[in-house]
């Protein structure tokens, strides 16, 4: 999505019905526009501000939820995406809900928005593809098989060990089962080198008469 278009949709939601952790919501939409600021200074002041007041202390509410399509669509536009997706990551795992009119809304909106976030787990920034493993396991059964699938391909994929183990615990919190097989088969013993192709291929070499 063009990142003006993203920017223009947020009139089209009455934020004055919404609330946060200080009350009406009516503040959100500018902060939100803030984040895309190429000013430093003003993007990080926004940052913080969403922080303290739509995941005031992990908590969630009403306008947690409706701006989370909004954070999810900054990040597919690449704005400070490792720290937008760790803010995701925290409102899918909260379970203190306040004045949410669906319990779980909040969780569900990220899930929503994984299609914007899977991508991430590619990304060149090895920051980003862990902070996305993390926040992708924060939405639980929500998630749905393309996330689970997601992982499983970029635990196949991944060099950095780091980023390994956090997407392998991701697996596992979201699919153990796989989290299980994906183990084994990385521990599994690999034939030494030098050994044959055809020792490897279960057929034994043959001499020259």
């Amino acid at each position: 999505m063009d990142l003006r278009l993203l920017l223009a949709d947020l009139d089209q939601t009455d934020w004055s019905r919404l609330r946060h952790a200080y009350g009406s919501a009516q503040d959100v939409p500018g902060l939100l526009r803030d984040l895309a600021s190429p000013v430093e200074e003003t993007a990080a002041e926004a940052e913080q501000e969403l922080w303290s007041s739509i995941v005031h202390q992990g908590t969630v509410y009403s306008a947690t939820a409706a701006a989370v399509p909004f954070l999810a669509g900054l990040v597919a536009e690449g704005v400070r995406q490792s720290a937008l997706v760790g803010m995701l990551g925290v409102i899918a795992g909260s379970v203190d809900e306040h004045d949410l009119p669906v319990p779980g809304g909040a969780r569900g909106a990220v899930a929503a928005q994984l299609g914007q976030l899977l991508p991430l787990l590619a990304d060149d920034d090895r920051e980003v593809r862990r902070t996305t493993a993390w926040a992708v396991a924060q939405c639980g059964s929500a998630a749905g098989p393309d996330a689970r699938a997601a992982l499983r391909a970029r635990f196949a994929a991944e060099s950095d060990p780091a980023v390994r183990a956090d997407v392998l615990t991701a697996c596992a919190l979201l699919d153990p089962d796989a989290a299980e097989e994906l183990c084994s088969a990385a521990l599994a013993p690999r034939p030494p080198p030098g050994r044959p192709a055809a020792c490897t291929a279960g057929r034994a070499p043959t001499r020259d008469r």
